[in-house]
């Protein structure tokens, strides 16, 4: 099932429990609301806009990784 994140508290909710309320990309446990939704392979790489491509981070992460993917994040 496709859920629209941006307006899904259920859908966060689940990308969070996945994580199990840890950055995906550092490993450092956020609350539910520190969370921020990373699309795994960007947009703008063609990544898709659905739960199978989004993955738990905290804020700090996020922005820095920006439109990379994450295996280019882990050398930055």
């Amino acid at each position: 099932a496709r859920l629209s994140v941006k307006n899904s508290k259920s859908a966060r909710k689940l990308i969070y429990n996945k994580a199990n309320g840890c950055c995906q990309l550092c490993g450092r446990k956020i609350t539910f609301e520190q969370m921020t939704v990373d699309h795994i392979i960007p947009l703008v790489m063609n990544g898709i806009d659905n739960v199978s491509n989004l993955q738990c981070t905290c804020e700090v992460c996020n922005k820095f990784k920006g439109a990379i993917l994450p295996e280019d994040f882990l050398t930055e």
